[in-house]
């Protein structure tokens, strides 16, 4: 068995695939027609949409296999990236780089494949729209025509995929920090009490925002309040784990979605995100503080928005009691 060579250019390559978020997701079911478009047109039993990664073979559909994923060393198609065109093998069985390739001598016992590759905008190549036999067989010019072109609309669906991941992004993102919007923290809290109903897994909510920030925009501009914004908006993102959600609600307020953390957890975690905040800020010019709320959540609360009303009236509390200060509440439903 002969392996591919990579690419020329194979970090580029797996940035480009990595960014279209396919790899480890569920099956695409939007392709499906297209595969069974292909098995029809080309009398085939096995039709694939195959991404090359690192160093696996993932089918982001896989008509007529039972498998997911195989080793790139294994692939067919880590040799058909290389390739322009559509890459035809007639018959595996005589062919030097698969003859004793594991997936021919063994299961799925391939003997024919055709291959074209599937270059996004940049060149790269994600994988291959391929055709699969147990049988050899010939592959006429028409045929080969046909696979090119069902792969360029394969194409055409994954960039479609990935425009409308992006414009779902855009809408639940804030512009200046790049964090969750008000819309998007919502709906991320309301699938914590989902799972919090459904397997009794706490979680916490932080809210702050800061003390005299109209000062700042008074004294010395929007541009200066936008900076202070964009400032606690980078250092809550460093702040929080990656499997928790920080969120600007609008104007100066803040938010974190703690998965997994109770009162004790969060008033824990509520305490580090102040004393980082208030740390930055004093090596800033700005004269301002933090006042910060926090609860968490043994039960689930009735919806997102009595979840934000609980954590609210923390933060308020510590706006009431002088500011500059976190204040911690136990969770109510």
């Amino acid at each position: 068995m002969t392996a591919a060579p990579l690419p020329p250019a194979e970090v580029a390559r797996l940035e480009t695939l990595r960014s279209y978020d396919m790899l480890d997701d569920v099956q695409e079911r939007s392709l499906d027609a297209l595969c069974r478009l292909a098995a029809k047109l080309l009398d085939v039993p096995i039709v694939l949409v195959s991404l090359i990664d690192r160093d696996r073979q993932v089918f982001s559909v896989n008509l007529g296999l039972d498998v997911r994923e195989t080793p790139r060393d294994q692939a067919f198609c880590a040799h058909a990236i290389l390739q322009d065109d559509v890459m035809v093998v007639e018959d595996a069985a005589a062919d030097g780089r698969f003859a004793d390739n594991p997936l021919v001598i063994g299961d799925p016992r391939i003997r024919f494949y055709a291959g074209a590759p599937l270059r996004a905008p940049d060149g790269h190549a994600l994988g291959t729209f391929c055709a699969i036999d147990r049988q050899p067989r010939q592959f006429s010019e028409a045929q080969r025509l046909a696979l090119a072109d069902l792969s360029r609309t394969v194409m055409t669906v994954i960039e479609m995929r990935r425009s409308l991941q992006q414009m779902r992004a855009l809408a639940v993102t804030d512009g200046l920090t790049g964090l969750a919007n008000r819309s998007g923290f919502l709906a991320e809290t309301e699938k914590a009490i989902a799972i919090a109903r459904r397997h009794g897994e706490a979680f916490g909510l932080l809210m702050f925002d800061c003390d005299h920030f109209k000062a700042v925009n008074d004294r010395h501009g929007h541009a200066e309040g936008d900076a202070l914004l964009h400032f606690l908006g980078q250092s809550l993102a460093q702040a929080v784990r990656t499997e928790d959600v920080a969120a600007r609600l609008g104007g100066d307020e803040f938010a974190v979605l703690l998965h997994g953390c109770g009162e004790a957890e969060t008033r824990f975690a509520g305490a580090r995100l102040f004393a980082t905040l208030r740390d930055g800020l004093a090596t800033r010019p700005w004269p301002v503080s933090i006042s910060l709320g926090g609860v968490g959540f043994t039960t689930a609360p009735a919806d997102a928005a009595a979840a934000l009303a609980s954590v609210d009236r923390a933060m308020y509390d510590a706006k009431e009691t002088g500011r500059d200060r976190a204040v911690f509440h136990a969770g109510a439903a």
